[in-house]
């Protein structure tokens, strides 16, 4: 069984800044996360947008995930697994940017949030947490699946702080 939070927003949203704001981590790692009911060992976090900075479709991120492998950045058309976490992954914090990102080489293209989150929530024993929504006035991301979304408004001139955006995740989440 797999458990994964999802932060989605456009670029420059503030996905990766919050996450930082979040966890206190700078690139993937295996974080132990307190909430108010316990804590949650092991949650492998991953900063960066699946489709910005490592570039890996949905069924490689799903297949990484099931071998318990970090994510690798995806440098050609075949990818990968990235080196073995040591531990069983069931915990995962990801962000993910609104809209499919289209690149000159088509294994470099990556598809919309929507996409992925459709892929990751037909995975028998996965389960999507309430799915946070880092809105941007031009955002228009409308999720394929029934899930409790948090959409956290406040850019354009006096965009929120990061830090403030982890506080209001961290109280939808039960997060400490």
């Amino acid at each position: 069984m797999v458990n994964i939070w999802i932060i989605v927003g456009e670029s420059n949203a503030g996905k990766s800044s919050s996450t930082r704001a979040l966890t206190g981590i700078r690139e993937q790692a295996l974080y132990n996360i307190a909430t108010t009911t316990g804590t949650l060992d092991d949650v492998l976090v991953i900063p960066s947008a699946l489709q910005e900075f490592y570039i890996v479709q949905p069924a490689d991120f799903i297949a990484s995930i099931s071998n318990n492998c970090f994510i690798k950045q995806q440098t050609g058309p075949t990818y990968l697994n990235g080196k073995p976490t040591g531990t069983i992954i069931e915990n995962v914090l990801i962000c993910l940017r609104e809209k499919k990102i289209q690149r000159r080489q088509a294994w470099a293209s990556c598809p919309d949030a929507n996409a992925y989150i459709s892929t990751l929530a037909a995975v028998s024993g996965w389960t999507i947490k309430p799915i946070i929504h880092l809105a941007s006035p031009t955002s228009q991301y409308a999720p394929p699946v029934p899930h409790t979304i948090l959409t956290i408004s406040g850019g354009g001139v006096a965009p929120l702080p990061a830090n403030e955006k982890a506080r209001i995740i961290r109280n939808h989440w039960a997060w400490h």
